[in-house]
């Protein structure tokens, strides 16, 4: 309750206990992920996504282009069983909101790998009330623009790219 914690033993026992609770009562390391919503498209768009991106996904799908729909940007924690959950409103009505909900399963800060244990995407708008669009279970790596998935004739792809948030030196 109090954040005090008593520990009695010989002095050599005393510091090993110290020493490991210094290193287990560490902060979980930080993430940031960036996420798009973006449709395949045949012909020009006013809201493009990245030049390099749209090249990496015509070897998916061939679109012409590739739209932006909905952006978002959400920062948390990389510690197991951590849910995160962010809603990407579209227009300026908001009348079509995407829903991204996220169960982390475990970080290797080495290798930048991210494991989801979850990971779904959902949509509602008023015309078509709330529908799930897929679910699943991946790894993600930083930096790289992680298809998650994508789904319908006019397709919508889950882009999410993971930064890993280092603490200021």
């Amino acid at each position: 309750e109090r954040g005090i914690l008593v520990i009695r033993d010989t002095e050599d026992k005393v510091k090993e206990i110290i020493d490991t609770l210094k290193r287990l009562d560490q902060p979980a390391a930080q993430m940031m992920l960036v996420c798009q919503v973006l449709r395949g498209v045949n012909n020009d768009t006013e809201n493009p996504a990245d030049a390099e991106l749209q090249k990496q996904l015509r070897q998916l799908l061939p679109h012409e282009s590739y739209s932006v729909e909905v952006n978002g940007m959400l920062r948390g924690s990389a510690a197991a069983g951590s849910r995160m959950e962010l809603k990407m409103i579209m227009g300026d009505e908001g009348n079509t909101e995407y829903k991204l909900q996220m169960r982390i399963g475990a970080y290797d800060s080495k290798t930048g790998a991210l494991s989801l244990e979850g990971c779904e995407l959902s949509v509602a708008s008023d015309e078509h009330g709330e529908r799930e669009l897929f679910r699943t279970v991946t790894t993600i790596y930083a930096g790289e623009h992680a298809v998650i998935g994508v789904t319908g004739s006019e397709p919508l792809f889950l882009v999410v790219q993971m930064h890993p948030v280092e603490a200021p030196q």
